[in-house]
Protein backbone atom coordinates (compact mmCIF):
# COMPACT_ATOMS: atom_id res chain seq x y z
CA UNK A 1 0.00 0.00 0.00
CA UNK A 2 1.05 3.61 -0.49
CA UNK A 3 1.16 6.07 2.41
CA UNK A 4 -1.23 8.93 1.51
CA UNK A 5 1.17 11.37 3.19
CA UNK A 6 4.06 10.14 1.06
CA UNK A 7 4.97 11.72 -2.25
CA UNK A 8 5.00 8.21 -3.78
CA UNK A 9 1.80 7.64 -5.73
CA UNK A 10 2.55 4.43 -7.61
CA UNK A 11 5.17 1.84 -8.56
CA UNK A 12 6.54 1.20 -12.02
CA UNK A 13 8.04 -2.14 -13.03
CA UNK A 14 10.52 -1.59 -15.84
CA UNK A 15 12.34 -4.01 -18.11
CA UNK A 16 15.13 -3.91 -20.62
CA UNK A 17 16.40 -6.71 -22.84
CA UNK A 18 20.15 -7.20 -22.73
CA UNK A 19 22.70 -5.08 -20.91
CA UNK A 20 22.65 -2.33 -23.57
CA UNK A 21 18.88 -2.00 -23.85
CA UNK A 22 16.62 0.79 -22.56
CA UNK A 23 14.28 0.40 -19.60
CA UNK A 24 10.58 0.59 -20.44
CA UNK A 25 7.60 0.32 -18.13
CA UNK A 26 5.76 -2.99 -18.43
CA UNK A 27 3.37 -2.73 -15.46
CA UNK A 28 2.20 -0.60 -12.54
CA UNK A 29 1.95 -3.25 -9.82
CA UNK A 30 0.29 -2.71 -6.46
CA UNK A 31 2.10 -3.26 -3.18
CA UNK A 32 0.49 -5.94 -1.00
CA UNK A 33 1.73 -6.22 2.59
CA UNK A 34 4.88 -4.35 1.63
CA UNK A 35 5.80 -6.53 -1.33
CA UNK A 36 5.25 -6.42 -5.07
CA UNK A 37 4.77 -9.58 -7.14
CA UNK A 38 4.31 -9.75 -10.89
CA UNK A 39 4.81 -12.38 -13.58
CA UNK A 40 6.19 -11.27 -16.94
CA UNK A 41 4.42 -13.74 -19.21
CA UNK A 42 5.61 -11.94 -22.35
CA UNK A 43 9.33 -12.30 -21.65
CA UNK A 44 11.54 -14.15 -24.10
CA UNK A 45 13.17 -16.62 -21.71
CA UNK A 46 15.95 -17.29 -24.21
CA UNK A 47 17.22 -13.74 -23.68
CA UNK A 48 18.57 -12.04 -20.56
CA UNK A 49 15.95 -9.64 -19.23
CA UNK A 50 16.75 -6.98 -16.62
CA UNK A 51 14.11 -5.63 -14.24
CA UNK A 52 13.87 -2.82 -11.73
CA UNK A 53 11.11 -1.30 -9.63
CA UNK A 54 10.76 2.47 -9.43
CA UNK A 55 8.74 4.45 -6.88
CA UNK A 56 7.00 7.31 -8.73
CA UNK A 57 5.94 10.58 -7.08
CA UNK A 58 2.96 12.81 -7.83
CA UNK A 59 5.04 14.65 -10.43
CA UNK A 60 5.51 11.35 -12.27
CA UNK A 61 9.21 11.24 -11.46
CA UNK A 62 11.07 8.30 -9.88
CA UNK A 63 12.14 9.07 -6.32
CA UNK A 64 13.68 5.68 -5.60
CA UNK A 65 14.85 2.82 -7.81
CA UNK A 66 15.43 -0.76 -6.71
CA UNK A 67 18.43 -2.94 -7.43
CA UNK A 68 18.47 -4.75 -10.78
CA UNK A 69 17.22 -8.28 -11.20
CA UNK A 70 17.73 -10.59 -14.15
CA UNK A 71 16.78 -14.08 -15.23
CA UNK A 72 19.17 -16.97 -15.76
CA UNK A 73 19.59 -18.07 -19.38
CA UNK A 74 20.93 -21.59 -19.88
CA UNK A 75 22.58 -22.51 -23.19
CA UNK A 76 23.62 -25.95 -24.43
CA UNK A 77 26.26 -26.80 -27.00
CA UNK A 78 26.81 -30.34 -28.20
CA UNK A 79 30.25 -31.30 -29.50
CA UNK A 80 30.48 -34.99 -30.29
CA UNK A 81 29.75 -36.82 -27.03
CA UNK A 82 30.29 -33.74 -24.86
CA UNK A 83 27.41 -31.56 -23.65
CA UNK A 84 28.58 -28.08 -22.62
CA UNK A 85 26.16 -26.00 -20.54
CA UNK A 86 26.75 -22.28 -20.00
CA UNK A 87 24.76 -19.54 -18.28
CA UNK A 88 24.99 -15.89 -17.27
CA UNK A 89 25.87 -14.92 -13.71
CA UNK A 90 22.74 -14.10 -11.74
CA UNK A 91 22.23 -10.39 -11.07
CA UNK A 92 21.62 -8.73 -8.63
CA UNK A 93 20.77 -9.86 -5.11
CA UNK A 94 21.73 -7.83 -2.06
CA UNK A 95 23.45 -10.97 -0.80
CA UNK A 96 25.90 -13.15 -2.70
CA UNK A 97 25.48 -16.30 -4.76
CA UNK A 98 26.35 -19.33 -2.64
CA UNK A 99 26.24 -21.89 -5.46
CA UNK A 100 24.74 -22.99 -8.73
CA UNK A 101 22.96 -26.34 -8.89
CA UNK A 102 22.51 -28.25 -12.12
CA UNK A 103 19.40 -30.42 -12.51
CA UNK A 104 18.94 -33.09 -15.17
CA UNK A 105 15.97 -35.08 -16.41
CA UNK A 106 16.90 -38.26 -18.29
CA UNK A 107 13.31 -39.47 -18.45
CA UNK A 108 12.30 -39.94 -14.81
CA UNK A 109 11.97 -36.34 -13.64
CA UNK A 110 14.49 -33.68 -12.67
CA UNK A 111 17.22 -34.65 -10.21
CA UNK A 112 20.14 -32.62 -8.90
CA UNK A 113 23.29 -33.63 -10.79
CA UNK A 114 26.03 -31.41 -9.39
CA UNK A 115 26.59 -28.38 -7.13
CA UNK A 116 28.94 -25.80 -8.64
CA UNK A 117 30.82 -22.88 -7.04
CA UNK A 118 29.44 -19.35 -7.59
CA UNK A 119 32.35 -18.45 -9.89
CA UNK A 120 31.41 -21.14 -12.43
CA UNK A 121 29.18 -20.34 -15.40
CA UNK A 122 30.10 -23.31 -17.60
CA UNK A 123 29.98 -27.07 -17.12
CA UNK A 124 30.84 -29.89 -19.53
CA UNK A 125 29.19 -33.26 -19.15
CA UNK A 126 30.31 -36.34 -21.07
CA UNK A 127 27.33 -38.13 -22.58
CA UNK A 128 28.92 -41.42 -21.53
CA UNK A 129 28.39 -40.32 -17.91
CA UNK A 130 24.60 -40.32 -18.29
CA UNK A 131 23.85 -42.56 -21.28
CA UNK A 132 22.75 -45.54 -19.20
CA UNK A 133 20.37 -43.32 -17.23
CA UNK A 134 18.51 -42.16 -20.36
CA UNK A 135 15.01 -43.62 -20.57
CA UNK A 136 13.16 -40.82 -22.38
CA UNK A 137 13.32 -39.38 -25.88
CA UNK A 138 15.16 -36.26 -24.70
CA UNK A 139 17.52 -35.10 -21.96
CA UNK A 140 16.67 -31.79 -20.24
CA UNK A 141 18.57 -29.45 -17.92
CA UNK A 142 18.03 -26.36 -15.81
CA UNK A 143 20.30 -24.36 -13.51
CA UNK A 144 19.41 -22.90 -10.12
CA UNK A 145 21.17 -20.07 -8.26
CA UNK A 146 21.03 -19.76 -4.46
CA UNK A 147 21.62 -16.62 -2.38
CA UNK A 148 23.31 -16.25 0.98
CA UNK A 149 24.40 -13.42 3.32
CA UNK A 150 21.44 -11.20 2.46
CA UNK A 151 21.33 -8.35 5.04
CA UNK A 152 17.55 -8.77 5.35
CA UNK A 153 17.77 -12.52 6.01
CA UNK A 154 16.24 -13.41 2.64
CA UNK A 155 17.41 -16.58 0.89
CA UNK A 156 16.74 -16.02 -2.79
CA UNK A 157 16.38 -18.70 -5.45
CA UNK A 158 16.44 -18.25 -9.20
CA UNK A 159 15.87 -20.98 -11.79
CA UNK A 160 16.66 -20.85 -15.46
CA UNK A 161 14.27 -22.10 -18.08
CA UNK A 162 14.78 -25.69 -19.16
CA UNK A 163 16.79 -26.68 -22.21
CA UNK A 164 16.68 -30.10 -23.89
CA UNK A 165 18.61 -32.18 -26.38
CA UNK A 166 17.77 -35.40 -28.17
CA UNK A 167 20.09 -38.10 -26.82
CA UNK A 168 22.49 -39.78 -29.21
CA UNK A 169 21.25 -43.23 -30.15
CA UNK A 170 24.53 -44.85 -31.08
CA UNK A 171 25.22 -48.58 -31.35
CA UNK A 172 28.79 -49.85 -31.52
CA UNK A 173 29.52 -53.56 -31.96
CA UNK A 174 33.06 -54.95 -31.60
CA UNK A 175 34.31 -57.25 -34.37
CA UNK A 176 36.88 -59.24 -32.39
CA UNK A 177 37.40 -60.43 -28.82
CA UNK A 178 39.53 -62.87 -26.85
CA UNK A 179 37.44 -65.24 -24.69
CA UNK A 180 38.78 -66.30 -21.30
CA UNK A 181 41.72 -63.89 -21.54
CA UNK A 182 40.98 -62.09 -18.30
CA UNK A 183 41.16 -58.72 -20.08
CA UNK A 184 38.53 -56.08 -20.84
CA UNK A 185 38.28 -57.65 -24.30
CA UNK A 186 37.32 -61.11 -23.01
CA UNK A 187 33.55 -60.65 -23.40
CA UNK A 188 31.35 -59.71 -26.35
CA UNK A 189 28.56 -57.19 -26.02
CA UNK A 190 27.16 -54.39 -28.20
CA UNK A 191 27.78 -50.97 -26.67
CA UNK A 192 24.68 -48.75 -26.59
CA UNK A 193 24.58 -45.05 -25.79
CA UNK A 194 21.11 -45.49 -24.26
CA UNK A 195 18.98 -47.89 -22.26
CA UNK A 196 16.85 -49.82 -24.78
CA UNK A 197 13.15 -50.43 -24.28
CA UNK A 198 13.47 -53.80 -26.03
CA UNK A 199 16.60 -55.78 -26.77
CA UNK A 200 17.49 -59.03 -28.52
CA UNK A 201 20.98 -60.36 -29.23
CA UNK A 202 21.50 -63.70 -30.99
CA UNK A 203 24.87 -65.35 -31.74
CA UNK A 204 25.04 -68.23 -34.24
CA UNK A 205 27.68 -70.24 -36.02
CA UNK A 206 28.01 -70.19 -39.82
CA UNK A 207 25.43 -72.98 -40.12
CA UNK A 208 22.85 -70.92 -38.22
CA UNK A 209 22.99 -72.86 -34.96
CA UNK A 210 22.10 -70.59 -32.04
CA UNK A 211 24.96 -70.41 -29.53
CA UNK A 212 23.78 -67.51 -27.38
CA UNK A 213 20.58 -65.51 -27.04
CA UNK A 214 19.63 -62.75 -24.60
CA UNK A 215 16.93 -60.14 -24.13
CA UNK A 216 18.88 -58.51 -21.30
CA UNK A 217 21.22 -55.82 -22.65
CA UNK A 218 23.49 -56.18 -19.60
CA UNK A 219 24.33 -59.80 -20.48
CA UNK A 220 27.56 -60.61 -22.33
CA UNK A 221 28.73 -63.56 -24.42
CA UNK A 222 31.92 -65.24 -23.24
CA UNK A 223 32.55 -67.31 -26.38
CA UNK A 224 31.05 -70.50 -24.98
CA UNK A 225 27.96 -72.62 -25.50
CA UNK A 226 26.41 -74.17 -22.41
CA UNK A 227 29.66 -73.51 -20.56
CA UNK A 228 31.89 -75.22 -23.14
CA UNK A 229 34.52 -73.16 -24.96
CA UNK A 230 34.04 -72.87 -28.70
CA UNK A 231 36.82 -73.04 -31.24
CA UNK A 232 38.48 -69.92 -32.55
CA UNK A 233 36.67 -68.55 -35.58
CA UNK A 234 34.08 -66.22 -37.06
CA UNK A 235 30.54 -66.10 -35.64
CA UNK A 236 27.42 -64.27 -36.72
CA UNK A 237 25.38 -61.92 -34.57
CA UNK A 238 21.92 -60.39 -34.90
CA UNK A 239 20.84 -57.40 -32.81
CA UNK A 240 17.42 -55.78 -32.54
CA UNK A 241 16.69 -52.89 -30.18
CA UNK A 242 13.98 -50.31 -29.55
CA UNK A 243 15.49 -46.94 -28.60
CA UNK A 244 14.04 -44.46 -26.05
CA UNK A 245 12.67 -42.41 -28.96
CA UNK A 246 10.71 -45.47 -30.14
CA UNK A 247 12.91 -46.26 -33.13
CA UNK A 248 13.39 -49.96 -33.97
CA UNK A 249 16.92 -50.78 -35.13
CA UNK A 250 18.12 -54.14 -36.46
CA UNK A 251 21.75 -54.92 -37.22
CA UNK A 252 23.74 -57.97 -38.27
CA UNK A 253 27.45 -58.65 -38.46
CA UNK A 254 30.29 -60.99 -37.59
CA UNK A 255 32.65 -61.25 -34.65
CA UNK A 256 35.94 -63.12 -34.60
CA UNK A 257 37.09 -64.98 -31.50
CA UNK A 258 40.83 -65.27 -30.90
CA UNK A 259 41.93 -67.92 -28.44
CA UNK A 260 44.18 -66.78 -25.62
CA UNK A 261 47.56 -68.51 -25.79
Amino acid sequence: TIDPLSEITRFSLEKKIGSSGTFNEIAQPLSVNGSVTLTDDKADIKLQNFYRLSAINNCNNPVQVSNLSSNLVLLLNRNGNDLTLSWNSYKDWMGIISSYRLFINTGKGFEEKVVLPPTDTIFTLGYKDIMYEVSGNEVCFYISASETSNPHGITGQSHSSGICTVPAEVITVPNIFTPNSGTVNSLFKPVLSFTPFDYLLVITDKQGKVLFESRDYSKTWDGTQNGKALSQGVYLWFLKVTTPSGKSISKTGTVTTVNNR
